[in-house]
């Protein structure tokens, strides 16, 4: 039973829709999400896998747009994040593992976003060994050492 009241004696035009979470696309973790919002007071919905304690990011690719809010769900409906207006980033933490939800909502035409769900053990991307340029011999004194040899003095 669904029963909407309003705050007082009197009954205005409303209109809701419900959204199945369930049919929302899944995200995956460090891949960009571009879309947009078409209609006014309209949410898009996404599931979001979470492992418990590990720290997530919500890296807001987009522009700062007060027309738009995005808040992220953990799997037991409580609050994670954000609440934000578009172009906001933040971090948070699921207590649970379970799937959570992030809902993009608007009360604007056509808002568009992107985003992208970063986890907080994320490696450090480097370049491979072989690609690195080694100037030790064009800087002296850059790596310790004070006469370019690449080898740092010893103290005694």
């Amino acid at each position: 039973m669904l029963r909407l009241k309003a705050n007082g004696d009197y009954t205005n035009n409303y209109s809701f829709r419900i959204l199945d979470v369930a049919a929302a696309p899944v995200l995956a973790l460090d891949t960009p999400v571009t879309n947009s919002i078409p209609t006014p007071f309209g949410a898009v919905l996404y599931q979001l896998p979470t492992l418990a304690n590990l720290r997530l990011f919500f890296d807001d690719l987009g522009v700062s747009d007060g027309c738009g809010t995005h808040t992220v769900y953990g799997s037991h409906d409580e609050t994670l994040g954000g609440g934000n207006a578009f172009g906001t980033d933040f971090g948070f933490t699921p207590s649970q593992t379970g799937t959570g939800v992030v809902v993009f909502s608007s009360s604007c035409t056509n808002v568009p976003y992107m985003f992208q769900i970063i986890p907080g053990n994320h490696p450090p991307v480097l370049a491979p060994i072989s690609n690195r340029v080694d100037d030790r011999t064009d800087h002296p004194g850059l790596h310790g050492d004070r006469d370019g040899s690449g080898i740092a003095p010893t103290t005694s």
